[in-house]
């Protein structure tokens, strides 16, 4: 797919989960028409790093967590989503959440630092499987000349760019879900399918992505993403 705007930096670190989660995750380098690689988060082992900062991670976004309620603040708009039954979410603030990190990883400074630097705002991940699902967002070229995708105008042109831009394999198509117009993209990481769909709303991009237990996105599993988008509040 044509990159029209490079990730901020390839992640080449290491993570293991640990307790009840018995799988890996990993960062890998976005393809910018859709999300950050979510499968570049399983390849993610211990982190061998032993220069560590004292402080923790900074994050720029406001998060709220109540009755399992995610409310996100960032790039100026407000996400608030409830994640289904058996997902847990890990959020870009590590002191809301130490308790939660501390339980499933081992080195919670470098996953969340590896959400910081690659826009995550949110990492689900599925007890008992490799799935996973991501929330991100971006302020980039695109964002900021379509704006908000739910201008009929904009949404068109916005889908027609993407799809003239997509590469060999890529399937982009446009998607109502709820009252929101989204761009859809399934595409191949290396040796699996992954699916985003994603927004612009006050110049900012806004998406959701999912990486399958196996190698092939099912209806199902997909099923579950449009399910949680069309639950989820964008102002």
């Amino acid at each position: 797919m044509k990159k029209m705007l490079a990730m901020l930096l390839a992640l080449v670190m290491a993570l293991s989960l640990t307790g009840g989660l018995a799988q890996t995750v990993t960062l890998a380098p976005e393809e910018l028409t859709t999300a950050p690689d979510a499968g570049g988060l399983r390849e993610l082992r211990k982190s061998s790093s032993q220069i560590r900062a004292a402080a923790f991670p900074e994050t720029a976004d406001e998060v709220s967590i109540k009755d399992g309620v995610y409310t996100i603040t960032t790039q100026g708009v407000t996400i608030t989503l409830e994640l289904p039954f058996g997902w847990i979410g890990f959020t870009q603030d590590l002191k809301q959440q130490m308790v939660e990190y501390l339980q499933y990883f081992e080195d919670p400074r470098a996953l969340v630092e590896a959400l910081v630097a690659s826009s995550i705002n949110l990492l689900a991940l599925e007890a008992g499987s490799d799935a996973q699902m991501m929330v991100f967002s971006e302020v980039n070229a695109a964002s900021s000349l379509f704006m908000d995708l739910a201008d009929a105008d904009m949404y068109e042109m916005a889908l027609g760019m993407y799809q003239q831009s997509a590469g060999e394999g890529v399937d982009i198509t446009g998607e109502v879900i709820g009252d929101m117009n989204f761009i859809r993209s399934l595409e191949l990481g290396e040796g699996y399918e992954y699916v985003v769909y994603f927004t612009m709303i006050g110049g900012a991009r806004i998406g959701f992505e999912l990486l399958p237990h196996g190698t092939e996105v099912t209806e199902a599993e997909e099923e579950i993403l449009v399910d949680l988008i069309a639950a989820t509040t964008l102002t």
